[in-house]
């Protein structure tokens, strides 16, 4: 369950690690003034990231380390108010006796607008100097980042440093395999869902409707997560070129009177993807919807509350699926098993099975976690893309930000870096 830690770094634990203590220009043992790091994380892994459980916007609140934070003593009450960190403001929740459909339509829109004004808070803090460190995963990063995802000049000179941290969930559109227009393992079924695949512009998805806050996903896995292939660049398989080239050669070459293409077997093609009715579900709506009348495929939308969308995905009911991902381990294991045969629709939605994809990711599971792993994980990758049940979309990104006198600060998708943090009070005192 979410949970609120401080932790207390006290002189003795500086004396115990020393290696994890920077010079600050005042002997470690002899500290006397407490650090504290205010951290706000949900620490037990999860299945499905927060697009798929809706969670509440108090997860969202950032994770600061202050330079005079409050103190919060598991023991006692009371709190050194003379050092309290300026707080986010607090997201507001739709009122109670408000209609739930009405709720439900633009619960995400007031979700994203109240984490930004939370966020901006932590910004001019940040900005001024009484932050240490700050995160941010909603459109307010983009004001000390340039549009080419660099640091903007005048902060690099200060020293600050940029830290773009993948988050370890991976989204993905899935393919109902059941499906009779795009399901199935025969060529042309196969030649569709790649064409869609190659259709679909996630570096725009990622620029546009994420605001820059997400990375364009060419496998399975994100990265940090072992399964993760370093070596691959990171980059979107867009190619229109590719989508209509296999069209015209399995079978959808012919178009009706509007220019849409028709099925192999010479009926209406509609390919309709249930989704969420939500901001960002919309956005990726218009965005599918172009892209796919680019290369001539007539789309229509399905859209369903979270938990409607859940069940009718889990039983099937659907032609293709947006607005679920999946993650929040350290291991791959997770995503990976949404493709193996043996699983569940709960689990497997696309309701693959291929003999090929089972060996490989029983054995990526015997294998100890390192490099050892990554041949039986690229491969279920590059059978994921071959036949394309399940496609990647983004990967989405946590914007931090450090003060150049932050030592130990390398941030992960996982929120244990806390601990290695220590600050250069000399250089602190001195500023940039």
């Amino acid at each position: 369950m979410l949970a609120e830690h401080r932790f207390e770094r006290r002189h003795d634990t500086c004396a115990q690690h020393p290696e994890l203590i920077g010079e600050s220009g005042q002997k470690s043992a002899k500290m006397t003034r407490r650090q504290f790091v205010h951290v706000r994380r949900n620490h037990s892994p999860r299945t499905l990231d927060e697009e798929l459980h809706q969670e509440s916007a108090s997860d969202d609140q950032r994770r600061a380390r202050c330079k005079h934070p409050q103190r919060d003593d598991d023991e006692s009450a009371e709190r050194a108010t003379d050092h309290r960190a300026p707080a986010a403001e607090p997201v507001r929740r739709a009122a109670d006796n408000q209609p739930a459909d009405d709720r439900a339509d633009h619960r995400q829109h007031r979700r994203q607008r109240d984490l930004a004004r939370g966020e901006l808070p932590l910004l001019l803090e940040f900005e001024n100097e009484k932050l240490d460190y700050v995160e941010f995963t909603t459109s307010v990063a983009t004001r000390l980042v340039e549009e080419d995802g660099k640091l903007r000049a005048g902060l690099a000179q200060r020293g600050i440093r940029y830290h773009p941290i993948p988050r370890s969930y991976t989204s993905f559109v899935y393919f109902n395999m059941e499906d009779p227009v795009v399901g199935g393992m025969t060529r042309e079924h196969i030649a569709l869902r790649r064409a869609i695949m190659f259709a679909f512009d996630t570096a725009t998805l990622a620029k546009t409707v994420y605001g820059g806050l997400a990375i364009p996903a060419n496998q399975l896995i994100p990265p940090g997560v072992s399964g993760h292939d370093p070596k691959l660049p990171l980059k979107s398989l867009y190619n229109p070129a590719n989508a209509g080239t296999l069209l015209d050669r399995f079978g959808y070459d012919k178009r009706d009177a509007h220019g849409f293409r028709l099925a192999a077997d010479g009926q209406p093609l509609t390919i309709t993807m249930l989704t969420r009715p939500d901001r960002d579900m919309r956005d990726t709506e218009t965005l599918w919807k172009k892209n796919m009348e680019a290369v001539g495929i007539r789309t229509a939308f399905r859209e369903l509350q979270f938990q409607e969308m859940s069940k009718a995905a889990f039983a099937g009911q659907y032609q293709v699926l947006q607005g679920m991902s999946w993650g929040g381990s350290p291991l791959g294991t997770g995503i990976f098993r949404q493709l193996y045969g043996r699983e569940p629709p709960a689990m497997n939605k696309a309701r693959f099975a291929l003999a090929e994809y089972d060996i490989a990711l029983e054995q990526f599971m015997h294998l100890p976690t390192g490099p050892e792993q990554l041949a039986p994980a690229r491969r279920m990758s590059e059978i994921a893309l071959a036949y394309a049940p399940m496609v990647p979309t983004v990967v989405r990104l946590v914007n931090g930000f450090s003060q150049p006198w932050l030592q130990g600060c390398y941030p992960s998708p996982f929120w244990f870096y806390w601990k290695y943090y220590d600050i250069d009070l000399a250089r602190r005192r001195k500023g940039p």
